[in-house]
């Protein structure tokens, strides 16, 4: 992803590549660096809006669909969970992502 995003984002929003990898290794120490990333490429650019706002905007704009699903859904979770099969559904999903993460963790990331 980095390699695109240096093409072709840099040149686009006028920042030099010196910001711009600075701006990707400290994304990369937070939960969501791509997320992140894009909160600081706002607040860096030479675009309008720029600074605190275009940062704050871009956050926005990347995290508030998601609080909206989670928002939405909440009043029916409880409901949910008193089905037996959605529970076990649950159980079945989380035992997939632990396996992935280990496959990642195993053949990806190396031991």
């Amino acid at each position: 992803m980095l390699p695109l995003l240096r093409a072709e984002a840099a040149p686009a929003i006028w920042i030099d590549d010196g910001r711009f990898m600075a701006g990707y290794g400290a994304a990369q120490a937070m939960p969501g660096p791509l997320f992140c990333f894009a909160a600081n490429l706002d607040a860096v650019s030479a675009g309008r809006p720029a600074g605190w706002l275009g940062a704050a905007i871009a956050l926005v704009a990347i995290f508030l669909p998601g609080f909206q699903l989670v928002i939405g859904v909440w009043p029916f979770w409880e409901r949910l969970r008193r089905y037996a099969a959605m529970r076990r559904a649950l159980e079945g999903v989380n035992a997939a992502v632990r396996g992935l993460k280990l496959a990642r963790q195993t053949f990806w990331d190396g031991p």
